[in-house]
């Protein structure tokens, strides 16, 4: 079964999209600020990430920074609430598509079953490898 990686520091955000993502059938795992998700990722599997941009102890920015380094990397659904302003730093080549805060529950589930559904016809689940380097202090 795939999993999902859910990197969000507000409680009720990750326990929403959490219970979103098991509806669907995936499952889920969760980190708590940039720094855990990106040892999830290097250690573990995932074929989709929902990543907040704001947390603590490394940003969603720091996380794709040291994933646009990596050659294997789940697929990023960025889930925040910056301005569009502050959004045109992220880059294409890791970020899959925007999902503004407040969300709309079912176009959430759309887009993560249309994403998921794409992979699976198209790739092999993404994790970790012994190419990663190290994450920095």
């Amino acid at each position: 079964m795939s999993q999902i990686l859910i990197a969000d520091d507000d409680p009720g955000i990750v326990r929403l999209l959490k219970l979103l993502v098991e509806r669907q059938g995936f499952l889920v795992d969760t980190a708590r600020d940039g720094r855990e998700a990106i040892e999830k990722i290097e250690n573990g599997s995932y074929v989709l990430m929902l990543l907040d941009l704001q947390m603590p102890r490394f940003n969603g920015f720091d996380v794709i920074a040291h994933l646009r380094e990596q050659s294997k990397r789940p697929v990023v659904l960025v889930v925040t609430a910056l301005p569009a302003s502050q959004l045109s730093k992220l880059d294409p080549a890791v970020v899959h598509a925007v999902i503004r805060k407040p969300f709309d529950v079912e176009l959430l589930a759309a887009i993560i079953s249309s994403t998921t559904g794409m992979l699976e016809r198209t790739a092999p689940v993404l994790g970790a490898g012994a190419d990663r380097p190290a994450l920095p202090n």
